[in-house]
Formats: structure tokens, sequence, C-alpha cells
């Protein structure tokens, strides 16, 4: 991981922080942090992963579920107060 890379992460965490719950909308989130989709995607992932965020998924049988998470939250409210002044 290059530190562009964790750069960009933290910018994700940081817009998550400001407006929880967070409902993601992937292709302008993507254009407004600069990073591409796919990025993005992994991003989100890899802040679940560390039990940063977690990821709420509506219940439904489409296949574009599996990719894009409905809701995301902060794991701790103490991030919430770091990150999001």
């Amino acid at each position: 991981m290059t530190y562009e890379n964790s750069y960009k992460i933290r910018k994700l965490l940081v817009a998550i922080a400001q407006s929880v719950p967070f409902t993601p909308n992937i292709t302008k989130l993507s254009e407004r942090l600069g990073m591409n989709r796919s990025f993005l995607l992994n991003a989100i992932k890899i802040l679940n992963r560390a039990d940063l965020i977690m990821e709420l998924y509506q219940p439904t049988k489409e296949v574009g579920a599996l990719t894009k998470p409905q809701k995301l939250y902060l794991n701790n409210t103490n991030l919430v107060f770091a990150l999001g002044k």
C-alpha cells in the first residue's frame, strides 16, 4: 500500500464520518474523492475487514446488491468526533 492509497482511504473515512448514516453513490463518490470505482469498492471492503465501518445490505435477489452496500456506518462512534469535523 502506498502513501497515496492510504491518503485516499482516509479521505473516504472522512466522507463517511461527515454524513452518517452514509448512503453511498459509488460513481459520484469516486469522482468527488478522485478514485476509480474499483479502488473505491476495494477500499470499502478493506475498511469493513479492519472493523472501521459496517456495511448494511438490503435483502434482495438482484446481483447488483452484492457489490454495493445500502448504507455505511462507522463502527466506532468516537471516529465521528475525530474525523467528522
